[in-house]
């Protein structure tokens, strides 16, 4: 049960951080891959310096690793809403790099084609309001016209029978 709720923290996080990134990115997202894949050399190499570091640590310190990971241990019982707050946190910053990377247009045209289609929208639904008016006040005249008639229909064999 624990997993699917850290699931869902981190899918929710994930769908709120791609709609963000797509109402909000700078450019469009072949233009920002483009950027990204030419750091990308660099933050590997600074990765593979990190990497080497920390194996170093490793090896020098490899006596307080049990220490280390008994504190851990300890610590995991109170982690559950810590862990959810994590996996919609990182589903935030997924999603949003996601987004950011696959946006269609920048964030600015893409909130500008949502105002004008809610605009359109509103425009449409105001037009057929009206025409559902102009409808409805036709068929009440029908059916006022019907009523009279009938009314005077039986005032007529009323006062012949």
């Amino acid at each position: 049960m624990e997993r699917e709720g850290h699931a869902v923290a981190l899918l929710t996080g994930a769908v709120m951080g791609g709609v963000l990134a797509l109402l909000y990115a700078p450019k469009r997202g072949t233009e920002l891959r483009k950027l990204l894949m030419s750091k990308a050399e660099l933050a590997r190499e600074e990765a593979q310096e990190l990497a080497d570091y920390a194996k170093h640590l490793v090896e020098d310190k490899t006596h307080d690793l049990p220490s280390i990971l008994q504190r851990h241990t300890r610590k995991e019982s109170g982690m559950d809403v810590k862990a959810m707050k994590m996996g919609l946190c990182a589903g935030l910053v997924i999603g949003g790099v996601v987004g950011m990377l696959y946006a269609p247009r920048p964030g600015k045209d893409t909130r500008q084609l949502i105002k004008n289609r809610a605009e359109e929208t509103l425009e449409d639904a105001l037009a057929a309001a009206e025409h559902a008016r102009d409808q409805a006040a036709e068929q009440v005249k029908k059916a006022k016209a019907a009523i009279s008639t009938a009314k005077r229909e039986a005032e007529t064999a009323a006062s012949q029978g």
